[in-house]
């Protein structure tokens, strides 16, 4: 119940309780159980950063809030300063946000190498994206050795935290079987892979469980369920999307 976790944190946050200002944050950040506020969220940051400069959560959370402009001007070198100071003591989202910094080049520089060390790091510290990030490092062989059993068993560390692209393209993988990295065809565990990530609403793979119960991959063929998720696919104009739901259209199949 997030309105309820709203109220309870900002009674903590009240009475100075660092946690509950950050978790009051967050949901001022996400609009769970309040409006969506960013300039609220930035402010209890704040005020949490003064009791304490070098709690690693808070410096995580404003890091975000400097990289993304959220209730504060865009800084990258805030941002990273910040990202920094948690990453040191063990934030694993901090940790894959620094990875972010090398790989995008968000302060002028590209390093791979520091990269690469950022997203291993915090995916051996459990951060889903950071885990899917590390098996794409070993399935395409980028700073590391190519290394099909590590690839593999960090995609499924990430996706059995529910990590969409990991799931995705687990889901592809199982589709049509790799031999590669040792998947043999299981279209049952791909539509399911597909489902997990579609009801998180990842559009690619909502497109993808379209297409298997159009198919019948993995379930039992049924149009009006494949009409229903290319259409919640085509919301943001996924082009593969919209051409099966035109496709559903011009046949008149799933559309009643």
């Amino acid at each position: 119940d997030s309105e309820k976790a709203f109220a309870h944190f900002a009674n903590a946050a009240d009475m100075g309780h660092i946690d509950a200002q950050n978790g009051l944050a967050v949901l001022y950040l996400t609009g769970e159980g309040v409006k969506m506020n960013n300039t609220n969220a930035f402010n209890w940051l704040q005020k949490a950063f003064a009791q304490d400069p070098k709690h690693p959560r808070t410096n995580c959370n404003l890091g975000v809030c400097y990289c993304r402009g959220y209730g504060t001007k865009k800084d990258y070198e805030k941002s990273y300063a910040c990202f920094t100071l948690a990453a040191e003591q063990g934030n694993a989202r901090a940790q894959y946000e620094l990875g972010r910094f090398h790989e995008q080049g968000w302060l002028g520089y590209i390093n791979h190498v520091k990269m690469a060390e950022c997203f291993l790091m915090a995916a051996d510290n459990g951060y889903p994206m950071a885990q899917y990030e590390a098996a794409e490092l070993y399935a395409m062989g980028h700073m590391v050795d190519q290394n099909w059993n590590k690839a593999m068993a960090y995609y499924h560390k990430a996706a059995e935290q529910g990590e969409v692209n990991a799931l995705l393209k687990l889901g592809k993988y199982y589709l049509k079987g790799f031999e590669a990295a040792g998947i043999e065809k299981d279209i049952e565990r791909a539509f399911k892979c597909y489902e997990e990530a579609a009801n998180q609403g990842h559009e690619r793979s909502q497109y993808r469980l379209g297409y298997c119960y159009e198919k019948g991959l993995g379930t039992l063929q049924d149009f009006v369920k494949a009409f229903y998720w290319y259409e919640r696919a085509s919301k943001n104009n996924y082009p593969p999307a919209l051409v099966s739901l035109a496709t559903c259209y011009e046949l008149g199949q799933g559309t009643i």
